[in-house]
């Protein structure tokens, strides 16, 4: 299997959610970027942490930023030791563990995660990437719709689960209606906009 390039962004203190890429065939969507600004963001992005795990966190995606990869890792353990009752620097684990390709890693970070607090829709968007790299597209599938379940205004499993439903399940209806709650909930995404044209092209063109 084609091993898919993470692009793992810890783009706040309290945000770090890489999204996959991959190519086609014959067209199609073919890269997801990091999530865009989002109209009304899911609701633990108004989470209010600890300032000593905001500033560990924030150190580790400087590190992270810096390709300081041990740096990162070392950081983001201390905020687990310092705050067992959080699952942020796990996920943040799991992601710098994804970009190095270290996916039985990310997933224990991920498990932790969850073992931390059931149900965070972060560490459940970022298992769905797992069961998607590692071709359990039916788990990722209920791994991502279990975490828009959870926060129905998280822009970043919806478009998670659009991707996976076009590139891989070729459920062209899924893909849709998942672009367009993405869709629904940014601001702007002109790639998206251009995915979901070509999307309505192929099912108008495999129509009966």
């Amino acid at each position: 299997m084609t091993m898919l390039r993470i692009l793992a962004l810890l783009l706040s203190a309290i945000l770090w959610l890489g999204l996959t890429g991959c190519a086609s065939k014959g067209g199609g969507t073919q890269v997801a970027t990091e999530v865009t600004e989002t109209q009304a963001g899911p609701a633990f992005l108004s989470e209010s942490l600890p300032s000593g795990l905001q500033r560990l966190l924030t150190q580790a995606r400087t590190a992270f930023e810096n390709e300081q990869h041990e740096q990162a890792v070392t950081l983001l353990n201390q905020a687990n030791s310092e705050y067992p009752d959080l699952p942020q620097a796990d996920v943040n684990l799991a992601i710098v563990y994804m970009h190095q390709e270290q996916y039985d890693a990310a997933n224990r970070a991920l498990e932790s995660a969850l073992m931390r607090r059931a149900n965070y829709a972060p560490a459940l968007n970022l298992q769905g990437v797992l069961f998607r790299i590692d071709g359990q597209f039916a788990a990722a599938r209920a791994t991502y719709e279990q975490a828009i379940n959870v926060e129905p205004n998280y822009a970043n499993a919806y478009l998670n689960l659009a991707i996976l439903a076009d590139l891989y399940l070729q459920n062209y209806t899924l893909a849709l209606s998942a672009f367009e709650s993405y869709l629904a909930l940014v601001k702007e995404d002109e790639k998206v906009t251009n995915w979901v044209i070509d999307l309505k092209r192929r099912m108008s063109e495999e129509a009966p």
